[in-house]
């Protein structure tokens, strides 16, 4: 089966999300690591802080980007095997 770079693009932008996400958070994007807890009622991450604190969103962020590219890897190689449609 031969790969073409648009069906690599189309099968990886969950790993491309992923790896945004966890630059975000290294290089400290204050929308992800330090929301104004006023955006509370409409963003979750700000209600994550609002709740149970920074140190738990910093955590939550690492989760959440983590999974996303393992999610992403994973579905990367089924649809470049053809089994995603």
């Amino acid at each position: 089966m031969k790969i073409t770079f648009p069906a690599l693009i189309d099968a990886s932008w969950p790993l491309i999300i992923g790896i945004l996400l966890l630059m975000g958070i290294i290089f400290k994007c204050k929308l992800l690591i330090d929301p104004s807890v006023k955006w509370a009622s409409i963003y979750s991450y700000a209600w994550i802080k609002k709740k149970f604190g920074k140190e738990t969103l910093l955590f939550v962020n690492w989760l959440v980007s983590i999974g996303i590219i393992i999610f992403g890897f994973f579905y990367m190689i089924a649809s470049l095997q053809g089994k995603v449609k």
